[in-house]
């Protein structure tokens, strides 16, 4: 008997590119921001295809916090060139992005202040999502995979101590 729901994926199976804002923004902590790098080169990928520019998706990613301006802004408009309303200000969440980045070198504990350099990226998580659900005709979601779940687990733990231990008198 074939059931779809406890078959396992074949190999060749697509999954949408949808990132649920919950997972982004618990990517984004349990792995003190190295998630950003994964997320800006999927999505500099997409808009390098999509528009067929002339640019290095890698180094974009791996230099996020350098082209950060470039990346809110291209995100903004290639969704309003694919009719997503779009409703922030590319230049403030650059900014905003690039001192929540900087704020690491605050003392303890607010260092801390850093974990929320996902919130500025929210905006354009929406726009791109909104692009993938309208272009991807119902793909699934694809789930953590045990070690996805575990890393996520160690990354959570280290951050929790981390925080936890900048409160802690020396």
């Amino acid at each position: 008997m074939n059931n779809k729901e406890t078959d396992p994926p074949s190999i060749n199976q697509r999954f949408s590119k949808v990132t649920p804002i919950w997972k982004f923004v618990l990517l984004s902590i349990c792995t003190f921001g190295v998630y950003h790098v994964f997320y800006f080169y999927k999505t500099w990928k997409t808009i390098k295809d999509q528009k067929e520019l002339n640019i290095s998706p890698l180094a974009r990613a791996i230099f996020g916090g350098l082209f950060i301006w470039y990346f809110t802004w291209h995100v903004k408009s290639f969704a309003e060139e694919n009719n997503i309303k779009i409703n922030y200000s590319n230049v403030f969440n650059a900014t905003v992005y690039f001192l929540l980045i900087g704020s690491y070198r605050l003392p303890d504990p607010f260092w801390i202040i850093c974990a929320f350099a996902f919130y500025p990226l929210l905006g354009a998580v929406s726009a791109m999502n909104s692009y993938y659900e309208k272009n991807e005709d119902g793909l699934k979601q694809k789930k953590f995979s045990i070690l996805e779940k575990i890393l996520i687990f160690i990354g959570c733990l280290l951050f929790m101590a981390s925080a936890l231990g900048s409160f802690v008198p020396q």
